[in-house]
């Protein structure tokens, strides 16, 4: 049969952990982002896996949103991962 763990002591030394804003890691501004290639956004919207939000919801298939602009300057942002 194994032994168990004994509990530990006061007498034991605690272990020091690393302090809560070291642990944290910082998401960069949104500005430092670059915008998406266009090439890549016309993929997107032809292989259909970007879609305007239709009543608060994304339909099938679509892992972007249309966030609005021109035909040539249309944004998108990612929503979700595509579930194959």
């Amino acid at each position: 049969m194994p032994q168990r763990k004994r509990a530990k002591t006061s007498s034991q030394p605690r272990r020091k952990t690393a302090k809560p804003s070291a642990r944290r890691k910082s998401a960069p501004p949104k500005e430092a982002q670059p915008p998406a290639d266009p090439r890549f956004v016309r993929d997107v919207i032809v292989r259909g896996e970007a879609a305007s939000l239709t009543s608060g919801k994304l339909p099938p298939g679509a892992t972007h949103v249309v966030t609005g602009g021109a035909a040539d300057t249309t944004t998108i942002k990612r929503a979700r991962f595509k579930a194959f």
